[in-house]
């Protein structure tokens, strides 16, 4: 719960009226002084309500990132639940380790949709350029991270693979991840992690260091459906016009097929 602090003239006014009543019933006829103890906490509780307001907070802020509250969100997730990642690309060595442990550990089958930022455009819209010229790192090292994050999610998909093939082989059941990757070269927010339909995480690119040394945003679709919406548009804008990586072209058309 969170307190908003307001301004109502008519419920500030009528309180104060009853509060000056209180005093007044008391010196009239000190035998009053229950009723008046009652009026004046009558007056005091209809201010206290035209100066406030509680409700329920529309959105979460934390003080810094916290891959730890991501992956909590992901265990408790539906099996089944999409996962929509916006990244440059995973800051956190052992994220995608800790991501494949909850397809082997966890039974987890997510539908994996994540955007990295394009590390082979260098022309005007170089983004990559931009995102790391205030960080002191090469731009080489920044594009090698992307192609490493990128690997390692094909790697992720390799091994589950390989795994649910065994199992299926005792379970009859054949099941593959569910995984798309593309490349975005449009100007980012920041690192946007929604999972399921529950909640979303939203990071902010701070020019001189990582965005995991910055706030994170904790939005609850239901608690505030508003602020969902406008970061859903935002990833669902960025995804329509990023580059298609994996699956390949010809994979998605034999399938569709």
């Amino acid at each position: 719960m969170g307190i908003t602090f307001r301004f109502n003239v008519i419920w500030v006014t009528i309180g104060g009226i009853i509060i000056s009543l209180g005093p007044g019933l008391y010196g009239f006829d000190p035998k009053l002084k229950v009723i008046a103890f009652i009026v004046l906490g009558l007056g005091v509780v209809l201010t206290v309500t035209g100066l406030t307001e509680f409700s329920a907070r529309s959105a979460i802020v934390h003080a810094r990132w916290s891959q730890d509250r991501i992956l909590k969100a992901l265990a408790k997730a539906p099996e089944t639940a999409t996962v929509r990642i916006l990244q440059t690309w995973f800051p956190e060595e052992d994220f995608i380790d800790s991501l494949m442990g909850l397809y082997l550990n966890d039974g987890k089958r997510f539908h994996l949709r994540v955007m990295l930022m394009n590390c082979e455009s260098q022309g005007v819209n170089d983004v990559l350029a931009a995102r790391v010229k205030l960080r002191w790192i090469e731009r080489s090292k920044a594009a090698a991270d992307i192609i490493q994050t990128r690997d390692g999610l094909l790697r992720l998909k390799d091994n589950v693979d390989s795994f649910l093939r065994q199992l299926a082989q005792h379970e009859g059941r054949l099941e593959t991840v569910d995984l798309e990757v593309k490349f975005y070269d449009f100007m980012p927010f920041g690192p946007i992690y929604r999972i399921g339909e529950d909640v979303m995480f939203v990071g902010f690119y701070l020019n001189h260091t990582s965005s995991v040394f910055g706030p994170m945003i904790e939005v609850r679709r239901k608690r505030s459906p508003l602020i969902w919406q406008i970061f859903e548009w935002n990833f669902n804008n960025g995804w329509d016009t990023a580059v298609a990586y994996y699956p390949p072209a010809e994979t998605k058309e034999l399938t569709s097929g």
